[in-house]
């Protein structure tokens, strides 16, 4: 991974609150809903869903407590659901 001062690595974070931003807007806009819902489906589809699964999959089998065990396998899921 780049890790340089113009090449930021992501973050799951922040990619999942933009996800979040995205889907909460398509609710509360709804003359705009099919917009915000496209993008949140693209950027599922195209990024998340490429590298999340796994992630969570390495952080549930590190994770030396329950709660980043259940941290990791809820994320997972929830972006499964999403990504249906």
């Amino acid at each position: 991974m780049l890790n340089t001062a113009d090449v930021l690595p992501d973050h799951i974070g922040a990619e999942l609150n933009f996800l979040a931003v995205l889907l909460q807007k398509a609710h509360s806009e709804t003359d705009q809903k099919d917009y915000f819902m496209g993008m949140a489906g693209r950027l599922l589809a195209e990024h998340l869903l490429k590298w999340v699964p796994e992630f969570t999959r390495d952080m549930e089998n590190a994770a030396e407590t329950l709660l980043y065990k259940a941290l990791a396998k809820t994320t997972r899921n929830i972006i499964d659901f999403i990504g249906r």
